[in-house]
């Protein structure tokens, strides 16, 4: 599924992400990740309500800044079992010490970095992470759980392990 205007559709602007929408929301009182989030939890919802699927297996896979969608979907509802997070951002406190940082506009909610970072949600056995990046995209080391790609190596062995 896919979480209301995603941010690849504004690709040619690496360094700001969505930041018109992410803005708009915030004006009314809003937040685009927390939106986001809880589009993850009707697709959710949608799933667990089907008669051919197994409510308590449902898993979730998200790529980059997706990842923090995933995270905060997860949070909020426990169905949501197994989630592979691949080239997410490890942490706000590079994004807000960078002078650049790519789509921190569709990760960040007002004042959350103030109580917590991204570390604080991963910790949890039912997260597989790959290739945790900075905010510039860049691999860095994220300390134990982070698992690392080598050149060439497939995707087959995550796949598997989060449909364990």
């Amino acid at each position: 599924m896919e979480p209301r205007d995603e941010p690849e559709a504004y690709e040619g602007r690496p360094f700001l992400g969505n930041w018109v929408m992410n803005e708009r929301a915030e004006l009314i009182g809003k937040s685009l990740p927390v939106m986001r989030a809880g589009d993850i939890g009707r697709g959710v919802d949608l799933l667990a309500g089907r008669g051919e699927v197994d409510a308590g297996r449902i898993r979730g896979y998200a790529r980059g800044v997706k990842g923090f969608w995933m995270l905060l979907a997860g949070a909020l509802d426990e169905r949501l079992g197994r989630m592979w997070l691949d080239r997410m951002p490890v942490s706000w406190e590079g994004a807000l010490g960078a002078p650049l940082a790519g789509f921190l506009f569709d990760g960040m909610i007002p004042g959350m970095a103030r109580h917590w970072d991204l570390g604080d949600f991963v910790g949890a056995e039912r997260i597989l992470r790959t290739d945790p990046v900075s905010w510039m995209n860049e691999l860095v080391e994220a300390g134990a759980g982070a698992r690392y790609r080598y050149v060439g190596q497939g995707e087959e062995e995550y796949v598997r392990e989060l449909l364990r």
